[in-house]
């Protein structure tokens, strides 16, 4: 895709949700093609009891909202050979931090992570400089491993009204605190349909005066967490 095309056919699709989203007006659909997104949006009009705005998968196909930073790449030395803690740089404080498709157990102190003062498989601790990790069952990182940080903390955020969304998949949002898939802060008349969350910490807030949506259909997975 590409954001300067008109985005009204096939031969002519936009590269973005946030694009297609400054363009959609009430009674259009936005169908996400196969593929991963990686982009946080906001939704910036309303659609209208009979015409909402609908943003959904294109038929048979996945798409996926991910919150990953693409830029991440670590390259991991020991930092502590008896207790097996291995760090990299980083340029910020993580509050999640995912390996192998699974949250890892934050801790607040890196004495805390070094000691495995909750006695968890593994762990992480950032400081805003090194990510430090506690790989689990003590396992030394290899190029078969990935690690994951976000570099968005909510996937969409949404003020708005009659807005559809369907068949999309969204993960590994967080990179701040009250991490979100979706979010509805004073906002109504929403619908979630068919909608898979997994590793955003929270799948969908709803908040303030936010009336009569609607999430159905739906599944929810923070692995994992139901071990912690």
């Amino acid at each position: 895709g590409n954001d300067n095309n008109s985005g009204l056919s096939p031969e002519q699709p936009l590269a973005t949700l946030q694009r297609a989203l400054s363009l959609a007006q009430p009674g259009n659909t936005i169908w996400l093609h196969a593929g991963q997104y990686y982009e946080a949006v906001t939704i910036p009009r309303s659609g209208s009891p009979d015409n909402p705005i609908i943003i959904r998968n294109a038929p048979g196909e996945k798409a996926i909202l991910d919150g990953r930073d693409t830029s991440f790449t670590p390259f991991w030395s020991l930092y502590d050979s008896i207790k097996q803690i291995y760090r990299t740089t980083c340029s910020q404080e993580y509050y999640l931090v995912f390996y192998n498709g699974e949250h890892l157990f934050r801790y607040w102190n890196l004495d805390d992570l070094i000691n495995n003062r909750w006695n968890q498989p593994g762990g992480f601790y950032s400081d805003g400089n090194y990510l430090y990790v506690l790989f689990p069952h003590r396992h030394v990182p290899g190029p078969q491993d990935t690690i994951i940080v976000p570099a968005y903390t909510t996937a969409i955020y949404c003020e708005q009204n009659y807005i559809y969304f369907i068949g999309l998949e969204f993960r590994y949002y967080g990179q701040d605190s009250y991490s979100r898939g979706i979010y509805f802060n004073n906002a109504s008349y929403n619908l979630v349909d068919s909608c898979y969350f997994h590793h955003n910490n929270i799948g969908v807030a709803i908040k303030r005066g936010s009336h009569f949506n609607t999430i159905q259909h739906c599944q929810f997975n923070e692995s994992p967490i139901n071990t912690w």
